[in-house]
C-alpha cells in the first residue's frame, strides 16, 4: 500500500504475518477483511509512531483510489448527495457498522459506527477525514465541518486532529464517528457532476449489491423499504430474512451494529423526510415510526439528530410559525 509506504511503513511482512496474500491489494477485485484491514492500520500506526495516521491518511487522500465508490461520489449532483450515495454504496468497499445521514446542531452530514477491534480509532478517523477531503475536492472550496465526534475518550493528540479538520474542537467520547457540515456547504454543487454518469454507475452498484447483499444490507433494505409494516421487531425481521433471532443479532453484532441501531437510522432518515415534507404533524410521524405516543418520539428525535422535530422543522422547511403551529 503506497499510501502507508509514504509514512515509512513496510506493510508486506506485516500483510504476510496477518496471512493476507502478495497480489491482493494490487487486484481492483480483491478485498481485505474489517478486521483485517483495522488491524493493519493499528499496526502501521505503532510503526510510524503516528497516533493520527487514519486521520492522516484521509486528509491526503488522492480521489479514485476507492474506485467505483469514489466516481459514485464526485458524478452527485451536490456535497449532501454526496454523502448520501456514500452511504448507500458504502458497502462496496467496507460492509460494516452502521452508516447514516445525520441531522444535527443545523448542519447535514455522516455518521459510522466501526467495530471495536484494534485499530477502529484509525479506521474511524480516516472515514471521517475520506468525506471531508472529497467534499473539498469535488467542490474545490475549502469546506470546513461544524462538528466532529469521534468514539475515542483519549485526549492525546486532540488538538491536532481538531487542526486537520479545521475545527476548534473535536467531540471525544462519542457514539459514533460523526462529521456535520454547514448546510450552505451542504448544498455546493460538485464540479464534476455529471447526472448521466451517475445513473450508469448506480446501476452498476446497485448489481454488486444485488450480488454480495449480506444479512445487514438486507435488513437495511427491510427498513428503508417498510417491508416489515407495522411489525418492526427483530423476530419479524428474522422471520422475513428466514433466519433466527439469535442468528441474525450475531451477524449484526460481528459486522459492529445492532438490530436497535439500523432501527433508529432508518427511523431517524424516515422522520427527517416525513418533517422536511412538512404535510404530517410530529404526533402521526411518531405514530408512523411506530413510536407509542409524540413525546416518546420527540425525545428519540432528539438523542437522534441534537435537537427537537420542532426545531429540525423549522430550521428545514423555512416555516417555523406554522410548522410548529402543526406539531402541537
Amino acid at each position: 500500500m503506497k499510501e502507508l509506504a509514504e509514512h515509512g511503513v513496510d506493510v508486506g511482512p506485516m500483510m504476510s504475518r496477518l496471512g493476507v496474500e502478495s497480489g491482493t491489494l494490487a487486484d481492483p477485485a480483491g478485498r481485505i477483511p474489517t478486521r483485517t484491514m483495522m488491524a493493519i492500520l493499528d499496526r502501521s500506526a505503532v510503526a510510524a509512531a503516528n497516533p493520527l495516521l487514519g486521520a492522516q491518511l484521509g486528509h491526503d487522500y488522492r480521489p479514485g483510489l476507492l474506485g467505483l465508490l469514489d466516481y459514485l461520489f464526485l458524478s452527485a449532483a451536490t456535497v449532501q448527495d454526496a454523502f448520501e450515495t456514500a452511504v448507500r454504496y458504502g458497502s462496496i468497499v467496507a460492509a460494516y457498522g452502521a452508516y447514516r445521514r445525520t441531522v444535527r446542531d443545523g448542519g447535514v452530514g455522516v455518521e459510522r459506527t466501526v467495530p471495536a477491534w484494534p485499530g477502529s480509532d484509525q479506521a474511524e478517523t480516516f472515514v471521517l477525514g475520506w468525506h471531508l477531503t472529497m467534499a473539498r475536492f469535488a467542490t474545490g472550496r475549502p469546506v470546513r465541518p461544524l462538528h466532529v465526534g469521534v468514539t475515542q475518550r483519549s485526549s492525546a493528540g486532540v488538538k491536532e486532529l481538531a487542526g486537520m479538520f479545521g475545527v476548534p474542537e473535536v467531540e471525544l467520547g462519542s457514539g459514533t464517528a460523526v462529521l456535520v457540515l454547514d448546510p450552505a456547504d451542504s448544498a455546493l454543487p460538485l464540479l464534476g457532476s455529471d447526472p448521466a454518469l451517475a445513473r450508469v454507475l448506480r446501476r452498476h452498484a446497485d448489481l454488486r449489491l444485488t450480488g454480495t447483499a449480506s444479512l445487514t444490507d438486507r435488513v437495511r433494505g427491510l427498513l428503508e423499504t417498510g417491508m416489515l409494516g407495522s411489525r418492526v421487531d427483530l423476530g419479524s425481521a428474522a422471520r422475513e430474512l428466514a433466519v433466527s433471532p439469535r442468528t441474525l443479532q450475531q451477524h449484526l453484532q460481528a459486522a459492529g451494529t445492532s438490530w436497535q441501531a439500523e432501527l433508529d437510522a432508518a427511523r431517524c432518515g424516515r422522520a427527517t423526510e416525513l418533517l422536511r415534507q412538512g404535510t404530517s404533524t410530529v404526533a402521526a410521524i411518531g405514530r408512523d415510526l411506530g413510536f407509542s405516543d409524540a413525546r416518546a418520539f420527540r425525545r428519540a428525535f432528539r438523542r437522534w439528530t441534537g435537537s427537537g422535530p420542532d426545531e429540525y422543522r423549522a430550521r428545514g422547511a423555512g416555516a417555523a410559525g406554522g410548522a410548529e403551529g402543526r406539531s402541537r
